[in-house]
């Protein structure tokens, strides 16, 4: 059940001091997760601009707040994690679709 899900996590963080399999929310993770699935690498934060700085540096921030401050559960993170990767699928297959039309 959720409930044994969420005291296993737990208890697997406590213990072992890293995050259940499908549940880590640390950055370099999630990219690399979404690179794989996609085959796609350019998330458009290596542009050389402020803006892409900014987004990078507030997609850092956010996840070590939900990580460290949203005291969130083992299922939570799940969801989450499932959240967040497909919305970063979501960026990469609109950063390579504007690159291979740049008429648009």
């Amino acid at each position: 059940t959720i409930q044994f899900l969420n005291w296993y996590g737990d208890v697997f963080e406590k213990y072992l001091g890293m995050p259940l399999p499908g549940t880590d929310l640390r950055h370099e993770v999630l990219l690399n997760i979404v690179k794989r699935a996609t085959g796609i690498s350019d998330f458009g934060f290596a542009n050389g601009n402020d803006e892409s700085t900014v987004a990078e540096e507030g997609f850092r921030v956010l996840l070590k707040s939900l990580r460290e401050e949203a005291n969130l559960t083992t299922m939570g993170k799940i969801i989450l994690r499932a959240v967040v990767t497909d919305s970063l699928k979501q960026r990469l297959e609109l950063i390579q679709y504007a690159k291979d039309h740049p008429e648009i």
